[in-house]
């Protein structure tokens, strides 16, 4: 085979997947060129100490090699050149040119959703990716080294895994609020023995969040001091534990994580959080607080600082 042959399979092989590689150790780049964490994070973390060929600034710093390796992985596995996408024909839907199909949109000669993640042209690509760097000489590299044009996401025409996700959250919330509050696990879509894996590879939504609640565990140490308020009209009311621990399920009301009868315990790291909270619904001119300690780690769920869905999370998200 000639060397001309080669080159042209060779550039046919990097068009298909959507990257070449530069020569390894010709450049070296640093996180603080991008802004997304995601990125950031991966050059900190597979880095090594060096000299960034951008800013000419000592620290942790990839070869770009590896760098354009890991991003045009990550994008190949999302993208595929529009002709290789085994896409339906518009001229099989549209009668008509200038025809138009709520939710389809025209790409060339095929028909996709209007959802679906394509671009013409390397810019457009790398900007919706976060891969704008603030050097120039960077993202010369990058467009050079990227070959995102006419690139479409594979499968366009079936919904993301955050989407699918999103949409089993709400059938749960659904079938708990309104139809099997107590027994949802008799609903087939948790028998294990038939359920079939969705076209993303997700299983029912309680398992899916069971494998990801673990990036959102957090453990409050033994030790660690949490306070509670009740309100009275009535001075000297409360005088003891069971007065200012969870109400007993007869009195526990609709509350923000919780419905009537079902008793939980609310507390707050800090003494002043409770009556602020307990004086935006109560005129009571009493306030008692408890103080609590607890006597064992306590492994929880922590929803007040939730990440946002990002493409470069790592795989496992």
């Amino acid at each position: 085979m000639g060397l001309a042959k080669k080159m042209m399979m060779l550039a046919e092989e990097e068009s298909a997947r959507g990257y070449s590689l530069p020569e390894k150790g010709e450049k070296y780049l640093c996180s603080r060129h991008l802004t997304n964490s995601y990125l950031q994070k991966y050059i900190e973390k597979n880095g090594d100490h060096g000299t960034c060929s951008y800013c000419r600034n000592e620290g942790q710093v990839v070869d770009l090699a590896d760098f354009v390796a890991y991003v045009g992985g990550r994008l190949s596995e999302y993208l595929q050149n529009l002709d290789s996408a085994d896409l339906p024909l518009a001229s099989g839907l549209f009668e008509a040119d200038d025809e138009d199909i709520p939710g389809l949109r025209r790409i060339g000669p095929y028909m996709v959703s209007n959802g679906a993640d394509y671009f013409e042209s390397n810019d457009d690509a790398l900007e919706y990716f976060d891969l704008v760097p603030d050097s120039d000489e960077l993202y010369d590299d990058l467009l050079a080294y990227l070959h995102l044009e006419y690139m479409i996401r594979r499968d366009p025409n079936s919904p993301l895994i955050s989407e699918e996700l999103a949409y089993s959250w709400r059938q749960f919330c659904d079938l708990v609020k309104r139809k099997q509050r107590y027994t949802f696990f008799h609903s087939p879509i948790f028998d294990q023995s038939t359920i079939e894996r969705s076209p993303n590879g997700l299983s029912d939504i309680l398992s899916e969040l069971g494998y990801l609640v673990h990036h959102v565990e957090r453990v409050i140490s033994k030790g660690t001091l949490i306070y509670r308020g009740r309100p009275t009209n009535k001075e000297g009311l409360v005088t003891c534990f069971k007065d200012l621990t969870s109400p007993p399920a007869m009195f526990a009301k609709v509350n923000r994580l919780s419905p009537a009868g079902i008793s939980m315990f609310y507390g707050a790291f800090e003494p002043h959080t409770p009556i602020k909270e307990i004086r935006n619904y109560s005129d009571d001119p009493f306030i008692y607080l408890g103080k609590f300690e607890t006597l064992r780690d306590l492994h929880v769920v922590d929803l007040c600082d939730l990440p946002k869905i990002d493409f470069w999370m790592p795989h496992g998200w």
